[in-house]
């Protein structure tokens, strides 16, 4: 019996990181595509004030939240163990 329990928990934890990857790119999608509306307003739109590195940090921001949220995601909805066995 504990040899099929070790073979969920292996099975579990690969769909977690499979879902994660998932979960990932959709959000790194949605959170890049922010930023570049937020990057071109300033180019259609004159705005004052901008900080120099106005490109960066939007990038910056849309790369760490992306990954912020699809963890956050994962960690408070993963595969269950029975989801994983069946």
């Amino acid at each position: 019996m504990d040899e099929i329990q070790q073979s969920i928990d292996a099975a579990r934890r690969r769909l977690v990181v499979r879902q994660w990857a998932g979960r990932l790119a959709g959000c790194l999608t949605v959170a890049f595509g922010i930023a570049l509306v937020a990057i071109l307003v300033p180019k259609l739109v004159a705005l004052p004030d901008l900080p120099a590195g106005w490109a960066a940090m939007w990038l910056s921001a849309a790369g760490v939240g992306g990954v912020a949220v699809a963890s956050l995601w994962t960690l408070l909805r993963p595969t269950s163990r029975l989801e994983a066995a069946v």
